[in-house]
Order: C-alpha cells, then sequence, then structure tokens
C-alpha cells in the first residue's frame, strides 16, 4: 500500500505542523504555555521523544521558547505571512534547501561584512570557540548544533538584534531541510577538512577586520555545501 506524503513524514514533524497550525489559527497565543511532553504525547498518540523532537524544532526557528524546568511557550512573533512560508520550507520537497542556501548567502556575505566591522574581543572568542567546537563534532557526523552556532555567532558580532533573529530562523531551517543530508556529507573526510578549512578562513578574516575576504570566504564555504548537495541529491 502506498504511503500519504503526510504518513511518509517523520513522526515529529507531524507535531510540529499541528502546533504550527495551532499557532497560526490563534488557538495558541504569544505567552501561551504549551501543554507537558507527557499530555501532548498522549493526546495526539505519539512517543514523548517524538514530541521533544518537535518541540526543539520549533524552538530553533524562534517560535517557541523552551525554559528549563519551566516548559515550553510561544514566543511574541508577527506571525502573518511567515508561518506558512517557513511551513513550506520546512516540509516540502528537497529543493527547497536551496531556496535556503541562497537566502543565506544573500545574508551571511552582508553579516560577515559587518562583524568585521564591529566584533569585540568578545566576539572573536566565541567565533573561534564555535568553529573549534564544530570541528570536533564533524568527525562525528554531529555537527548541527556546532554549526548552527558557529554562524550565529558570526551574526551576534553585528550587534544587530534583526539580522541575528534572520539568522537564528534561518539556520534552524537549514538544519531541518539539510540534517539528514549533512550526516552524508560528513562522512567523507575530506569534506569535513574543507568546511573546518573554511570557517577557519571566515573566522580569520573577521578578525583581520578584512571584509572582503570574509565576504568571499563565506560565500565559499554556502557555494561548497550547494556543490556538495547537488551531488548527495543528484540534482544538475
Amino acid at each position: 500500500m502506498k504511503l500519504s506524503r503526510e504518513q511518509r513524514k517523520p513522526v515529529y514533524k507531524n507535531i510540529t505542523t499541528k502546533i504550527l497550525q495551532l499557532i497560526k489559527e490563534g488557538q495558541l497565543s504569544p505567552g501561551d504555555q504549551l501543554l507537558p511532553e507527557r499530555q501532548l504525547a498522549k493526546i495526539l498518540g505519539v512517543s514523548r521523544p517524538a514530541v521533544r523532537e518537535a518541540l526543539v524544532s520549533l524552538a530553533s526557528l524562534g517560535l517557541i521558547e523552551i525554559r528549563p524546568g519551566g516548559g515550553a511557550y510561544v514566543r511574541r512573533i508577527n506571525f502573518d505571512g511567515l508561518v506558512e512560508p517557513l511551513a513550506t520550507v520546512m516540509f516540502n520537497e528537497r529543493e527547497h534547501v536551496f531556496h535556503l542556501i541562497e537566502a543565506r548567502l544573500a545574508l551571511e556575505s552582508q553579516i560577515v561584512r559587518l562583524a568585521c566591522e564591529r566584533a569585540t574581543q568578545g566576539d572573536l572568542i566565541r567565533i573561534r570557540e564555535r568553529a573549534l567546537q564544530a570541528e570536533r563534532d564533524m568527525p562525528f557526523g554531529q555537527a548541527d548544533e556546532s554549526d548552527t552556532a558557529f554562524h550565529v555567532s558570526i551574526s551576534e558580532a553585528t550587534g544587530n538584534p534583526l539580522l541575528i533573529s534572520f539568522m537564528r530562523m534561518l539556520a534552524g531551517l537549514m538544519r531541518e531541510a539539510y540534517g539528514p543530508s549533512r550526516a552524508l556529507l560528513l562522512a567523507d573526510r575530506a569534506m569535513v577538512d574543507c568546511y573546518n578549512e573554511q570557517h577557519y578562513r571566515v573566522y580569520e578574516a573577521i578578525c583581520k577586520k578584512d571584509p572582503d575576504a570574509a565576504e568571499a570566504a563565506i560565500r565559499e564555504h554556502l557555494q561548497t555545501v550547494q556543490r556538495e548537495l547537488k551531488k548527495i541529491l543528484r540534482i544538475s
């Protein structure tokens, strides 16, 4: 029996879609607390790990806030015209990952230039630490969090809260769309070395306050991701 597209989705993505719909329809409002994991799992007829994964996904997109020991809350965001595109990018066909890369190219090429102008010593330490953490994680195929943190830390160096929010949102979307393919890419040691080298080139250009070199480095990095993903997904 052929499964529908909805049935083929990972369970946590179906849960995420349902919560997004409740937010969009106004049944969940900014500041509202979501039910505890155990209750959500029982109501939805799914496992608690699936609920937990859905909440982490929503938090990575900045749509909810998870407070340690305090539950999950809907964040105050303007959802008009936002939730639908987010859901589309997250859950539709695989080529949407390339729309995300294109958006990141446009955004990060300018973010990194501002970072060159504004990064403090503390910012530089944080960017380097996150590059080091990504380097430690990549050989084990577990670089989703640390790679995202590296790119977000560059946006944090701009001091612009809107750019930081946009970058966190895009990074969260990228993790959703790119995660499974990233594991395949990181199985290749040469790609691991390439990604780490590119991260450090971006970092060094920011340290030198060289915006042209920094932009060139971030563009090369994202274009490498784009090229290698096309190989894996067999897209010409």
